[in-house]
């Protein structure tokens, strides 16, 4: 925001990696648990919006018990408890940008577990009520990860590196590099052939074999290529 109020256009983006699955490094990519005594298997990106976030009067979903998501029995009535890290943490500010369509109107009972991963999910299985998000990292027993779709049409899917790399999860992140490009002007040349060479076979498998980020798929990387010219 602040660099198109001072350029007067937006920065050019151009993605370079996808997210990884170590919840310690940055950008990396978020599943939805819930408790393993709750059968429900998947969600739509629309019914985590109705979950997580309050739109009176908007018209969009309002879910606030799991008779409302699924009929599993003897579930009708009984309420989510939403759990999640700080609502000013990256990952939330992601999960309101991706899943809330950028509103700051979050459900009023969302319950903030501010001291790190291990304890979301701790939280979580204590409680055969709850939902949450979070990197999927193994060890953390009485939760389980849910499969995702973008709509009802699916393909659902869980978050796995495959997932991520073929753009299959609905919640897959990107790494972008922001250059300053005037719009209608070519990206200095430099520029380009390094990001020529990021976006390479050779480097994306440097990528794969730091283990911090998924490489792109030789179609994704293709498409930011021809971005470039």
């Amino acid at each position: 925001m602040a660099f198109e109020w001072v350029h007067h256009y937006k920065a050019f983006e151009v993605e370079i990696a996808n997210g990884g699955l170590d919840g310690s490094r940055p950008a990396a990519n978020l599943a939805v648990f819930v408790h393993t005594d709750n059968p429900l298997t998947r969600l739509t990106l629309q019914q985590l919006d109705g979950i997580f976030g309050a739109q009176p009067g908007t018209g969009r979903l309002d879910l606030r018990k799991w008779g409302d998501v699924y009929a599993g029995e003897g579930w009708k009535d009984r309420p989510i408890h939403v759990y999640g890290p700080a609502l000013d943490s990256i990952a939330a500010l992601y999960v309101r940008t991706r899943v809330l369509g950028g509103s700051r109107k979050w459900n009023p009972q969302y319950r903030e577990v501010v001291t790190g991963w291990s304890d979301v999910l701790a939280a979580l299985a204590r409680d055969p009520l709850g939902i949450t998000f979070a990197p999927a990292e193994p060890g953390n027993p009485g939760v389980r990860q849910i499969e995702l779709a973008a709509d009802a049409n699916g393909p659902f899917c869980a978050l796995t590196a495959e997932t991520v790399a073929q753009r299959a999860y609905p919640l897959a992140r990107q790494i972008t590099v922001a250059l300053d490009r005037d719009p209608g002007k070519p990206i200095d040349s430099k520029v380009k052939e390094f990001l020529r060479y990021i976006l390479s076979r050779e480097c994306q498998e440097v990528i794969a074999g730091g283990q911090v980020y998924i490489p792109l798929s030789s179609r994704s990387a293709l498409e930011q290529l021809e971005r470039l010219e």
